[in-house]
């Protein structure tokens, strides 16, 4: 499909394409019944008890008549919208996602917020998707919601069922447009035709581009800061494992590339690298910090640790993932912490490092 007026706009004229796709989706549903319709039966796909006769409503445009009227809901923790029943009451919550990253009340402050018979369900980019899954599975994990069930239609449709929260749904623009696109036509409704082309036409646009637009708060921001403190958490983090006598990095120097920064260690018998890494966090996600794990040989003769693999499975059959087997290189990604001081984030990283290091204790030399 050739681009959209609407995405060209969009994506050149809004600091927030999302808070466009958001009003753009909600305007469809509310003016098409049959639009309306397809998307509560295919959201039903995972609570068939949802009513059709919803009302949808933006964070942006809250009607007068919202029961969070005038409470201290912010529009951080509040989902971007939401499904309301003939009772007011929100069944329905939608957070729309293309590149924008999760906000610390994204998903479990939602989850313990809304009624355990609702649906919230996060909408993003297919290309996205294996990202945004691994990311909020872990963050329901480390708030301790206890998991029923998991299901996955595709990979493009996936849902976890709690003991007491609502339902948890990813799936992809395509996937939801295609289904209110096919009702809209076999209504016959060209005028809504023509707004779902549109926001498609945004929503590939964004799916697509390699290189989104620079915008003034990325420049302005302390992001420049904060990576050079995940670098200086690498060499804090290195310092600890030398002075414990667990590492050791003699004849090996601190090494940089292209998005790259880390220092390199031996680990009994095994050659080491823990590193800030921004294309393991662009294509994985969840970290920039990460265990690179390979047997050691002599001088840079390093090989793939297959023992290592083997002792680490139960890592790697985590959900997420918590190792990678790339090329003849292990990865182990280190998950830093929210919300806490520096100490207690080393601590943290130490924790979850030191569960390796035994492991590889285990191996002979």
């Amino acid at each position: 499909m050739k681009g959209s007026l609407f995405g060209h706009l969009a994506l050149n004229f809004s600091a927030s394409p999302e808070n466009l796709a958001t009003e753009a989706f909600c305007f469809i549903l509310n003016r098409s019944e049959a639009a309306k319709m397809a998307f509560v039966r295919f959201v039903s796909q995972v609570n068939p008890s949802l009513p059709l006769t919803l009302r949808f409503e933006t964070q942006i445009h809250t009607p007068g008549n919202s029961s969070e009227e005038n409470t201290n809901v912010t529009s951080d923790s509040r989902p971007d919208f939401a499904g309301r029943d003939d009772a007011n009451t929100p069944v329905m919550l939608g957070e729309v996602k293309f590149w924008a990253g999760l906000t610390d009340n994204q998903p479990v402050t939602y989850l313990k917020k809304y009624p355990e018979s609702s649906v919230l369900m996060f909408v993003a980019p297919s290309k996205r998707l294996p990202l945004l899954w691994n990311e909020l599975i872990r963050r329901c994990k480390d708030a301790g919601l206890g998991f029923r069930s998991t299901q996955a239609e595709d990979d493009e449709f996936k849902s976890v069922n709690f003991d007491k929260e609502p339902i948890l749904l990813l799936t992809s623009w395509r996937k939801v447009l295609n289904a209110i696109r096919n009702a809209v036509e076999a209504d016959g409704d060209a005028d809504i035709l023509s707004d779902i082309l549109q926001l498609e036409g945004l929503c590939n646009r964004m799916d697509q581009d390699a290189f989104l637009p620079i915008r003034s708060e990325e420049l302005t921001s302390d992001t420049a800061k904060r990576i050079l403190q995940y670098c200086e958490l690498v060499d804090d983090i290195t310092d600890a494992l030398v002075n414990s006598g667990v590492a050791s990095t003699k004849g090996l120097q601190k090494t940089s590339w292209s998005g790259v920064t880390g220092r390199y260690m031996t680990i009994h018998s095994h050659g080491c690298f823990l590193h800030f890494n921004s294309r393991l966090w662009r294509d994985f996600g969840g970290t920039p910090i990460w265990f690179q794990i390979q047997k050691a040989g002599t001088g840079k003769n390093w090989s793939f640790a297959s023992e290592a693999k083997t002792k680490l499975i139960k890592l790697e059959l985590e959900e997420p993932s918590r190792l990678l087997h790339i090329e003849n290189r292990l990865y182990v990604p280190l998950f830093i912490p929210m919300g806490v001081e520096k100490s207690d984030i080393i601590k943290s990283l130490l924790k979850q490092l030191q569960e390796v290091i035994d492991i590889l204790s285990t191996i002979n030399a």
